[in-house]
């Protein structure tokens, strides 16, 4: 046998074994113990795979007999009155008397069941003029499957299709799963490499085709995952049979790919139209009793459009789409890990109470996210009043779970249980965790973590949930500072993904993981960053609304501005954003991004003029734009006054005209001064490594997932033309546009933002994958929106990116 490819061996009884070698992942049994009877070896081997299929043609053409064996339970035998076993009609156990202990079984007909054989990914075992077993052994880490796989498979069902002494063909996975799907990892390789010879030769639908047209029965005998392509070679088959433990689905609009191995077509007749469109919009799975209640039938493809398909599939895979949301994917996978945190050993604390200080918007949402992944919560106010509005908050988030069928009213109920409210801090004392929400005012906050020092355990975790205040500042009058971290959550924050988990320099591993693990718990995606004004998200995207404000004092329509960001990929634009989280938000950390971030702020009057008018955005119906109950917000013309008294008190207009400018500059004066203090937060080692950037951005600003993230996408675009770029805006309009030196140096030396220079400072550093981006592009990638599916399925993807401050 090859060390790699496909080979072929056929043995003097007739025995023909075709396997598709990758890098072993199991130890293979001797020739001899393969090609003979039942031997120790194989007999473990069989075990431990714990199902065998097989096919014994009664009467030819009408009827045939399906009779599955698992060793230690009752045989089971499938009938159906089709030449193809196209259909499965009813099904009832029975008992064989004469089974042999190993699991085989005498057949009626006298034939024995071969022995189910081991192969490295694609096996073909003929023993008996009947029957052929197929097993396909995937890649051991997802049970994925690469092209070799695909090419075998492809030659494998020719090869038993022309063969006369097989009747029938069993489909099966080693090791317990059968698929995973197309292993993504493939795609990474091709990115780096260029190489598109790792993509199979032949489409899977293509192979599909086969399967489902062939005139042997197929059977499909399903183990553990069957997802992407794994499930759409199952559709192929006229007959699937899982194990209870099955998990069914097709992920592929996570990584922005159609599923492409013919599941659009087969799968709604699998499952219904309704329930297949949820499985793949929303990535969905469901379980083997499920799937078991929906059904069988095919669906066809022409040859020649598989060929062309297959072509264009490749086009794909090398689309910046396609890279973008393969390198969202690695990047939400690689935040938990984390250098001397998740890899020195530690085992989390079991959190199960945790106290949540403030009732208001942010910690109601903070203590529904608990209360939903089963944690006790303690609601502290500071009078009865309040306490009760907080109460009645979470109870109205529960219901609107309720309202959208996502929870009972019987479990509402009994999450509800979950949640006490108190009025001091006498019941701190068995509190594993708390987490302040008050509002953004120092010696608030101060006081709050210098009285829960003193009611909580020594062990208890002190988390505050501050958007913009240093932690230092936070903890100034405690003695426990290795136990303060920053939680901070984006509102709303029972809905959104993101936790930015802050740590200072004297916080410990400990509890960093422990606050990991809640978030994990919680279904967040936790991603640490160092002790800064705004930490990294907020800091970051500091100059999105500064840099729409200049825009519209130079008299630029703000409402375009708005149409020119959400056309490229952002939920909302920065002028309706201001508008849903509400003026206040933005008065509260003016100051501080002002001091922190002297000489490269730009301050405008705007907001102040518009809460002069009696205007605060969403909260009473009235900001940029209009808002009313049942009707989508529309912009206000009236504003347009407001905004005339902004420019003339700003007096930035050069020469005193509205300044004209193209839909692609517009995106270069938004998002290249984000780009740029991006640049100095890689360069101060704020976050572990710039993916983390990007999933925080995608996940807590609402960033395209598709354009990869922030910095993922600035690279694609490149150091040197956004250095160009913003230095001319810098000539134009001042220093709010003056690039960085971490920008400067990257710019001159060719190089791309992903790789800090430095270590992060607050972390030893420890070796990572960073996946590769793109090489520059040019200005013509900043506007340009991908194929048309993506205006389709981007509400999926964004429908919880509304944000107030991982994207």
């Amino acid at each position: 046998m090859a060390k790699f490819g496909v080979s072929m061996e056929v043995g003097s009884d007739g025995v023909a074994v075709i396997t598709i070698s990758n890098p072993p992942v199991n130890a293979l049994a001797p020739a001899s113990n393969r090609l003979g009877s039942f031997s120790p070896p194989l007999h473990r081997l069989f075990l431990r795979y714990r199902i065998l299929i097989w096919f014994s043609p009664i009467v030819s053409g009408a009827l045939c007999l399906l009779r599955i064996s698992v060793p230690g339970m009752r045989p089971y035998v499938y009938a159906g009155f089709d030449s193809r076993l196209g259909r499965i009609g009813f099904h009832y156990p029975i008992f064989f008397r004469n089974a042999a202990p190993s699991g085989g079984v005498d057949l009626s007909s006298g034939c024995f069941l071969p022995i189910l054989d081991i192969g490295l990914e694609v096996l073909f075992d003929v023993r008996m003029p009947c029957f052929v077993v197929l097993e396909v052994l995937f890649d051991v880490r997802m049970y994925s499957f690469r092209g070799a796989v695909v090419d075998g498979l492809k030659k494998t069902y020719t090869e038993a299709m022309r063969r006369d002494d097989v009747k029938a063909i069993v489909l099966t996975g080693a090791s317990g799963k059968f698929s995973g799907g197309f292993d993504i990892n493939v795609f990474e390789e091709i990115h780096r490499t260029g190489q598109l010879s790792r993509l199979p030769d032949v489409s899977v639908e293509l192979v599909v085709d086969i399967i489902e047209e062939g005139k042997k029965p197929s059977v499909a005998a399903i183990q553990g995952l069957a997802l992407g392509g794994g499930l759409e070679l199952t559709m192929g088959c006229h007959a699937r049979i899982s194990t209870p433990n099955a998990q069914l689905g097709l992920p592929e609009l996570t990584l922005g790919v159609i599923p492409g191995f013919g599941g659009t077509q087969r799968l709604p007749r699998l499952v219904g139209l309704s329930k297949a469109i949820e499985m793949m919009l929303l990535s969905k799975s469901i379980s083997a009793k499920e799937g078991n209640k929906l059904g069988l039938i095919d669906a066809i493809a022409s040859h020649e459009e598989l060929l062309r398909e297959a072509k264009l599939f490749k086009e794909l895979v090398l689309s910046s789409t396609s890279k973008g949301l393969v390198h969202v994917f690695f990047a939400q996978r690689a935040t938990s890990k984390v250098p001397k945190i998740s890899d020195i050993g530690l085992k989390p604390k079991n959190v199960k109470k945790v106290a949540v200080i403030g009732g208001g918007l942010m910690g109601s949402g903070i203590a529904t996210a608990l209360i939903q992944s089963n944690i006790s919560v303690l609601l502290k106010e500071v009078d009865s009043t309040y306490l009760q509005r907080g109460l009645k908050m979470i109870a109205a988030n529960l219901e609107g779970l309720v309202k959208k069928g996502a929870m009972t009213q019987d479990k509402m109920n009994k999450t509800l249980s979950l949640v006490k409210g108190v009025l001091d801090y006498s019941e701190f004392r068995d509190v594993d965790m708390v987490i302040e929400a008050v509002i953004e005012k120092v010696p608030l906050k101060q006081t709050i973590f210098s009285d829960i020092e003193k009611a909580c355990t020594p062990q208890c975790i002190l988390a505050t949930n501050t958007s913009t205040i240093d932690l230092n500042i936070v903890g100034a009058k405690t003695r426990s500072q290795d136990r303060i971290v920053g939680a901070h959550f984006f509102s709303p924050a029972h809905v959104m993904p993101l936790l930015e988990i802050v740590r200072t320099e004297k916080t410990s591993p400990q509890v960093i993981l422990d606050l990991m693990t809640v978030g994990k718990v919680i279904r967040k995606v936790p991603v640490v960053v160092g002790n800064c004004t705004g930490f990294a998200v907020n800091r970051t995207f500091f100059p999105y609304s500064q840099a729409a404000h200049l825009l519209a004092n130079l008299g630029v329509d703000i409402f375009r501005v708005d149409r020119v960001i959400n056309s490229f990929g952002m939920p909302m634009g920065p002028f309706q954003l201001q508008d849903l989280a509400g003026y206040g938000v933005a008065f509260a950390v003016k100051k501080e991004y002002a001091v922190a971030f002297r000489g490269r702020t730009f301050e405008s009057e705007l907001l102040e003029l518009m809460a002069e008018s009696g205007r605060n955005g969403k909260n009473n119906g009235k900001g940029f734009y209009i808002y009313e109950k049942g009707s989508k917000p529309r912009p206000d013309p009236s504003v347009r006054s407001i905004i005339e008294e902004s420019i003339r008190r700003a007096n930035i207009l050069p020469g005193g005209k509205p300044v004209t400018l193209t839909d692609q500059e517009i995106l270069e004066m938004i998002f290249f001064p984000v780009v740029n203090e991006a640049c100095r937060v890689l360069d101060e080692g704020v976050v572990v490594r710039a993916s983390d950037l990007d999933i925080a951005s995608v996940l807590g600003m609402g960033f395209p997932r598709y354009r990869g993230g922030l910095v993922f996408w600035a690279d694609s675009i490149g150091a040197a033309y956004i250095h160009a770029s913003l230095s001319r805006l810098a000539e134009a309009y001042g220093s709010f546009f003056k690039p960085s030196p971490y920008l400067e140096e990257r710019a001159k030396k060719g190089m791309p933002l992903r790789d800090p220079p430095c270590a992060v400072t607050w972390f030893e550093s420890s070796p990572v994958v960073e996946e590769a981006a793109h090489t520059d592009t040019g200005a013509r990638c900043l506007g340009r929106r991908g194929p048309p599916l993506e205006g389709f399925i981007r509400p999926v993807w964004h429908f919880s990116s509304i944000f107030v401050s991982y994207l």
